[in-house]
């Protein structure tokens, strides 16, 4: 049996889809689960799983350096990303990482079983969809929603995370997700270097 654990800040993902996965096989078990990364690195420190389920967007770290800091603390540690980030830029970062798979969210349960067993056998494994995706995109290329565009202009314009709420009439909560979106799918790591990378590549003007 295949041990596995699983790390995403969504309670109501990890839940259901422990359950969905554990109801479908006896070859793959759900052990443990974690709703931040430093539970994740805390529980690791006692016994390790066959395979890490680990998301990206976290809400006390990036998955991508979490990682990185667990491979490097753990080299045997077979670790798949599983997220709903599905640029190019981040899927590269991710293997760069030392990830051993990278799967979107919206996989069908058997893809994602398949991708288990793939990972667990030492292999590497992308779904299918993040590997057209791939196919197509330049690499040199970034892709932001109108909404995360519309943020990073105004954080050029010096606006604060509250200030920015007020503008578009959001809550900070989701405008501080744009903001580590943001930072995430420019690989940027603050606020100025992102709105450096925007108006060099033009998606600011």
């Amino acid at each position: 049996m295949i041990r596995v654990y699983f790390t995403d800040d969504h309670k109501i993902v990890v839940d259901s889809l422990s359950k969905i996965i554990n109801d479908s096989t006896d070859e793959i078990k759900i052990e443990k689960c974690f709703y931040d990364g430093a539970s994740c690195a805390n529980g690791l420190k006692t016994e390790l799983p066959d395979v890490l389920l680990l998301d990206i967007q976290l809400q006390d770290c990036d998955g991508i350096e979490l990682c990185a800091k667990l491979m490097s603390k753990y080299p045997d540690l077979k670790i798949i990303m599983l997220t709903s980030f599905s640029e190019s830029s981040i899927v590269k970062r991710a293997l760069e990482s030392g990830a051993k798979g990278y799967i979107l969210k919206n996989v069908n349960i058997k893809e994602l079983l398949d991708g288990i067993k793939v990972v667990n056998d030492g292999k590497t494994f992308i779904s299918k969809d993040i590997r057209a995706i791939i196919d197509k995109t330049n690499e040199s290329s970034v892709w932001l929603t109108n909404r995360e565009k519309e943020v990073l202009k105004l954080l050029a314009e010096g606006l604060s995370t509250n200030e920015i709420a007020d503008k578009l009439s959001r809550n900070e909560e989701t405008i501080r997700s744009h903001r580590k979106n943001i930072l995430l799918k420019l690989e940027a790591k603050n606020v100025a270097e992102a709105v450096k990378i925007g108006i060099e590549k033009r998606i600011i003007v």
